[in-house]
């Protein structure tokens, strides 16, 4: 199934076409994913996607269905249609996020960079902002950030733990129930 994703440029609704996320993050405002030739569904998609400031995550905001040649849309195949898994595929190295620095963050990370952040260990502060970084691109894409952390950095799910506390014990995540996602954080201009 292809899913073409198209990073629109600007947005309307306040001018500004990025989204700003701890702990350093800059990533479009604006989505359109194209869902085509699912073998699944009768129909093509177009779901235009938003980062939602309150929600500090992306939010599909409208979707369109297509009938293709020789079909017809139906209650029964709008049922099937799955939304948030199109969205995170979308997604899922599709959008370019940028470090505050200018620099892309691939993500998810590739090998060699795990290696150096499992070797260099949670007293590493470039180790912590990475796990920030795991962290906060997990929750903006609707993934399960602690279980992103555990497959993007090879660790078990109470070593991801103990680094996800030490992240915010840094400062570089909010704790759970703080924060708002804006860039005013304290732990920003460390590493």
């Amino acid at each position: 199934m292809p899913i073409n994703t198209l990073v629109t440029t600007w947005s309307a609704r306040d001018g500004d076409p990025f989204a700003y996320a701890l702990p350093d993050l800059v990533l479009p405002r604006e989505v359109q994913i194209s869902v085509e030739d699912e073998p699944e569904l009768d129909m093509d998609l177009t779901i235009d996607v938003e980062y939602d400031d309150k929600l500090q995550r992306y939010v599909a905001r409208r979707v369109e269905a297509r009938a293709r040649a020789g079909q017809e849309i139906r209650g029964a195949n709008l049922r099937t249609v799955r939304v948030q898994q199109y969205v995170q595929e979308g997604l899922n190295g599709a959008v370019t996020v940028s470090r505050k620095d200018g620099r892309e963050l691939e993500f998810p990370i590739a090998e060699g960079l795990a290696r150096e952040l499992i070797a260099a260990g949670p007293s590493n502060q470039r180790t912590m902002l990475y796990v920030a970084r795991i962290y906060r691109m997990a929750e903006i894409m609707n993934l399960p950030p602690a279980r992103e952390i555990q497959t993007q950095l090879h660790l078990t799910a109470p070593t991801a733990s103990v680094w996800i506390r030490r992240a915010r014990d840094r400062g570089l995540l909010p704790q759970p129930g703080e924060g708002d996602g804006t860039l005013s954080h304290p732990g920003l201009d460390r590493g």
